[in-house]
């Protein structure tokens, strides 16, 4: 190999250890982020943390809205909401 080679390989060596350094990275914030909410599903699991009066709590409600029952609501049915791009609907 010529010497320009050895620095172009060198130089290809560096830029894929630098992408795999910054897949590493990026893992490592996966990994924290779910060991966060695994610390979070502890505490409720506990009872130390109730999800319905925790600060900031927005998207927990005690609010829950239940549809009425509906004859249409079996089967995926078009008339109860569901939609089938792909397939015609079940009927």
């Amino acid at each position: 190999m010529s010497d320009d080679a050895t620095r172009h390989l060198g130089y290809l060596i560096i830029i894929v250890y630098l992408a795999v350094a910054i897949l590493e990275i990026i893992f490592l914030y996966i990994i924290y982020k779910l060991y966060l909410y695994l610390r979070e599903y502890k505490l409720i699991e506990s009872g130390k943390l109730d999800p319905f009066n925790a600060p900031g709590a927005d998207v927990y409600s005690a609010n829950w809205y239940i549809a009425p029952p509906n004859k249409h609501a079996w089967g995926g049915s078009p008339d109860a909401g569901d939609v089938y791009p792909y397939e015609a609907p079940v009927v």
